[in-house]
């Protein structure tokens, strides 16, 4: 259930005053709040299901091994509700600010497209070998394994925070008018992705993000 329907519920009528506008809003809003929690348990824990791994492999010591499966269950977990709970993030984008995902649609679509097609199937696929390989690889395959999962967490939390960081410094466009319609057209990739603000949120979120697990 949505917040919009949970309140029409608790207070009938006081639905009727909200505009669309601060409706979609706290619909994303209370989406991403959900969705937040698991992004950042995965990115968190990436490091130390590196640490693990390792010391798992390299001591053949049992408190290693339990703590690695532990971590590594539980990361595999918040992968899932991760995913669960971000796809409808990216469809909220046309369906609650539909004007502004034609407008910047250019700018914050490619990244957005890169986080699923690089970031997120890395993590997929090695976190099957994380799960199921420990008796099935070879030690350093295994430890590489790790290595990339955290590698594809951390780079799924780039390529969003891309996107967050343009949105609140925006750099690398121009507006142009297409169909009657003016849009943002990308014109400096590279300022567009690295603007100002862009590695001060990248450092505090994943620094955050570790320190919260």
């Amino acid at each position: 259930m949505s917040p919009i329907t949970l309140l029409g519920a608790i207070v009938p009528g006081l639905v009727t005053f909200l505009s669309p506008e601060l409706a979609s809003r706290m619909q994303f809003g209370w989406t991403i709040s959900v969705h937040i929690i698991f992004a950042s348990l995965s990115i968190g824990l990436a490091p130390f299901i590196i640490y693990f791994t390792w010391k798992d492999v390299r001591t053949n010591e049992r408190r290693y091994a339990r703590l690695r499966s532990f971590w590594v269950n539980v990361f595999a977990a918040g992968f899932v509700m991760g995913t669960v709970t971000g796809i409808p993030m990216s469809f909220q984008f046309g369906t609650n600010f539909p004007q502004f995902a034609e407008v910047a649609g250019e700018l914050i679509g490619g990244p957005l497209a890169f986080e699923a097609k690089m970031a997120f199937f890395l993590e997929a696929v090695f976190l099957g070998v994380l799960l199921y390989g420990r008796d099935r690889v070879k030690d350093r395959t295994y430890i590489i394994s790790s290595v990339l999962v955290g590698f594809g967490a951390w780079l799924s939390g780039f390529w969003i925070l891309i996107v967050n960081a343009w949105m609140q410094t925006p750099r690398g466009y121009e507006m142009v008018t297409r169909n009657g319609m003016e849009i943002a057209k990308l014109t400096d990739p590279f300022a567009a992705f690295f603007t100002p603000r862009m590695p001060w949120m990248y450092v505090h979120m994943m620094n955050a993000s570790v320190i919260s697990v």
